[in-house]
């Protein structure tokens, strides 16, 4: 896995070989913003412009904030959390196509026509784990969970054995209650299944099962270029 900080380090390096203005970043990533704000804040002290950071997600819906920025000021650089967010935004981003950093990243993300227009800010990897003990008393074969579908069979199974099991519930699972749990369940824990699925061939070695995914991109804003 490539560390997040030298890969954005790495673009702004890039990018200081022409003559920049101030340049913006929004993105999603709370949990690296303060680390990011002190590289931006390090980087800017070199490069004679200002780098600002702008973070918003966690209790807070990101695509509607970055939609809210850009009726404001456009970001000159943003991050997109996939397909749906590509498609809202695809028309302020500017093709990345042939740039140095293309060349030293393995999750370029690439547009409808193949074009680069985002470089990876993080790689996470999702994991949903089982009581292996439990499935077996219930029938259930792990190897078999490789869709939504087999999974929510085996969902009603657990659920008709709960007085048999000693089970109060199939699924336990801690989030905020006050953010909601869509996001949380929606896009991360059961979205391998809601995707292309886990493709299995060996039994685990552990009683969990999970699928690495880009989940986060940033994009240039077609704002950009006139720098």
């Amino acid at each position: 896995m490539r560390k997040i900080l030298p890969l954005i380090l790495a673009l702004m390096l890039a990018l200081s070989t022409v003559a920049m203005a101030d340049v913006t970043l929004m993105h999603n990533k709370v949990e690296i913003a303060e680390a990011l704000t002190e590289y931006a804040a390090e980087y800017s002290a070199e490069a004679g412009y200002t780098v600002t950071t702008i973070a918003a997600g966690g209790s807070i819906d990101y695509e509607t904030a970055l939609k809210a920025q850009f009726a404001n000021e456009e970001p000159d650089m943003f991050a997109i959390t996939g397909a749906s967010m590509y498609e809202t935004f695809t028309d302020f981003m500017a093709s990345q196509t042939g740039a140095d950093w293309a060349e030293s990243v393995a999750y370029d993300y690439m547009g409808e026509d193949g074009e680069v227009v985002g470089f990876p800010i993080a790689i996470e990897g999702y994991a949903l784990a089982y009581n292996a003990d439990i499935l077996e008393a219930a029938g259930i074969d792990p190897l078999t969970l490789t869709n939504i579908n087999t999974f929510r069979a085996a969902l009603a199974t657990l659920d008709s054995k709960k007085e048999e099991l000693g089970l109060d519930a199939c699924i336990s699972m801690v989030t905020s209650s006050a953010t909601g749990m869509t996001w949380v369940t929606g896009e991360q824990h059961f979205n391998a299944y809601l995707s292309a699925g886990i493709a299995t061939t060996t039994p685990p070695t552990s009683t969990c099962f999970s699928k690495a995914r880009s989940t986060t991109s940033a994009s240039m804003s077609t704002a950009n270029t006139s720098h």
